[in-house]
């Protein structure tokens, strides 16, 4: 069995699937009955992220009221009808296929406010400290995180073509998560986010 990877941004992961592109599909949402699911594979929990200085109490999406506000793609379908009703009030509102992208325009100030999952945030910040755009400028690495208002954990699973290709991706993944290797993995750095030396 030989595996070619294709990457692309989520919003593209259920269209392979549809389409024939791909056989397997890592991190999508159960929305066609046609296909094969994993058991619970990856979960997100979102945050408000803020520069400590700046950040204020997250209550409800109203109080994001005249920050900038930097999302990943379709934030606005996935944080439903209260998001949606106050984007009009954000000072400005920006999608992002490539959270990479996302996270460096937080890290130089262009915009107040992030809203990503607090470990996909770690990642990018750790892995931006190498980055020139970001190594090169005065950044304050002081931030505040707050979970989104009513957000639960928003779990991912990994789609098949084939029923006895996810039977057996299920059984490995049972075996991983019991392990304690899994949760080893998801927990590959410490938050919050410690200040750090300029």
């Amino acid at each position: 069995l030989k595996m070619t990877p294709l990457f692309m941004p989520n919003k593209r992961m259920s269209h392979s699937l549809r389409t024939g592109t791909a056989e397997v599909a890592v991190e999508v949402k159960k929305d066609d009955q046609k296909f094969f699911y994993s058991s619970k594979f990856l979960s997100y929990q979102n945050f408000a992220i803020m520069r400590q200085e700046a950040a204020v109490p997250i209550n409800s999406y109203a109080d994001l009221a005249g920050k900038s506000v930097c999302a990943w793609q379709q934030a606005h379908e996935h944080l439903g009808e209260s998001f949606q009703r106050n984007i009009d009030d954000f000072s400005s509102y920006n999608e992002f296929a490539i959270q990479e992208n996302q996270v460096s325009v937080f890290l130089v100030g262009r915009c107040d406010a992030i809203l990503i999952d607090d470990k996909i945030f770690g990642w990018h910040k750790e892995n931006a400290k190498g980055n020139p755009f970001i190594r090169n400028r005065a950044i304050d690495w002081n931030f505040k995180a707050q979970p989104l208002p009513d957000q639960n954990i928003n779990w991912f699973y990994v789609g098949f073509t084939d029923r006895e290709l996810r039977d057996k991706f299920d059984i490995h993944l049972a075996q991983l998560q019991q392990s304690g290797f899994y949760e080893r993995v998801l927990n590959w750095t410490n938050w919050p986010v410690e200040p750090q030396p300029q």
